[in-house]
């Protein structure tokens, strides 16, 4: 999980039960177009390449390892801002109005499903994204997971683009309010 808590735009929370973590829940707010979890684990893993390649540089050389030389250089030359032959976008910053939190994980331990833990992880969720200026919210779920989406749409989530295996949900929360 160290690629997802290496920023303060990330957040991950739990819910204990006899000392036990019956739940959890991690949400991320981009900054920028393009900027996600996916790019945060590339990031990761991109950092980890390079610290592997340090302490083992035989590695390196492996046949296994050639297909990734490409995405490796790409990235260097991006992270060091070296010229590159294709110019890339400029990188644009997302409108405070219009920041979204994203739903990143979630789980419930088995033997607390119908209990108030989901409930309890998705009003945290909301409470994180709040503190944070946030009022979208989205999650990508499995369109096969009916649990799943039952239960998103009972904290008021609603289907807002539907793909082929995949739904995206999202959820409006209220500014708090100023008095």
């Amino acid at each position: 999980m160290d690629w997802f808590l290496s920023g303060h735009n990330r957040f991950l929370f739990h819910i204990t039960c006899n000392g036990l973590v019956v739940g959890y829940c991690g949400g991320f707010v981009s900054e920028y177009v393009g900027d996600g979890s996916t790019s945060g684990m590339m990031r990761h893993a991109m950092r980890q390449a390079v610290i592997g390649g340090i302490r083992k540089p035989w590695l390196i050389f492996d046949k296994n390892l050639r297909h990734f030389y490409p995405l490796v250089v790409k990235n260097f030359f991006r992270a060091a801002g070296l010229p590159r032959k294709k110019k890339l976008p400029a990188i644009q910053s997302i409108p405070a109005g219009e920041k979204k939190a994203g739903l990143v994980v979630i789980g419930v331990h088995p033997s607390h499903r119908g209990t108030p833990v989901f409930s309890l992880l998705m009003a945290e969720f909301e409470k994180q994204a709040a503190q944070r200026n946030i009022h979208k919210l989205v999650l990508t779920v499995k369109k096969d997971n009916l649990r799943a989406v039952n239960a998103y749409k009972k904290q008021h989530w609603f289907i807002s683009v539907e793909k082929e295996d995949s739904l995206q949900m999202m959820k409006d929360i209220n500014p708090p309010d100023e008095t």
